[in-house]
């Protein structure tokens, strides 16, 4: 996916655009990563920023990847006041912790490196203090009320197409 070309058609959809890198990923510094719980707060910080900078920011759209629709979800989820002018959200391959980290191990080393997921989970809770069920969407996207559009790659080999369709698989049934 193109980013800045959806970029440029939400904003010719008449959306304000705001692209930014979240703490401890990408260009940032390193450090701890909630996997969405902690950098829900960059999410809220970017839209308090398009209110501030912008005179009228009345309709904010999010094209949010992996982590940052993560972010998104919660964010929409915890702020729901502070972010009442987003309006939807395109999450693109949102993803549990616990999913990843298993299709990760899986996919790149063998299945029996699956015998260490118990101790990555140990050194996540440690090392950022969230056990890596918790860090995942689900919880939060049950109680959204902005329109999202997931999209999930069903031949990534990190994900579970099952994943993603539990965050809205019984809020439609």
């Amino acid at each position: 996916m193109d980013l800045l070309k959806t970029a440029q058609g939400v904003s010719q959809a008449g959306y304000s655009v705001l692209l930014f890198d979240f703490r401890n990923h990408g260009e940032s510094d390193s450090g701890v990563t909630g996997v969405g719980l902690n950098e829900c707060q960059d999410v809220v910080g970017a839209v308090n920023y398009l209110k501030n900078r912008l005179r009228s920011p009345s309709q904010v759209a999010f094209v949010s990847f992996c982590m940052g629709a993560n972010s998104t979800i919660v964010a929409l989820s915890k702020a729901k006041e502070e972010l009442a002018n987003v309006k939807c959200v395109v999450a693109v391959q949102p993803v549990s912790a616990s999913v990843f980290v298993r299709s990760f191990m899986r996919d790149v080393f063998t299945s029996a490196s699956l015998m260490l997921v118990p101790v990555v989970d140990t050194m996540c809770q440690w090392r950022g203090g969230y056990p890596l069920k918790e860090m995942s969407p689900l919880t939060y996207c049950r109680d959204i009320e902005t329109p999202v559009l997931y999209m999930q790659a069903k031949t990534d080999p990190w994900t579970e197409p099952s994943d993603i369709e539990s965050f809205y698989g019984d809020r439609w049934s």
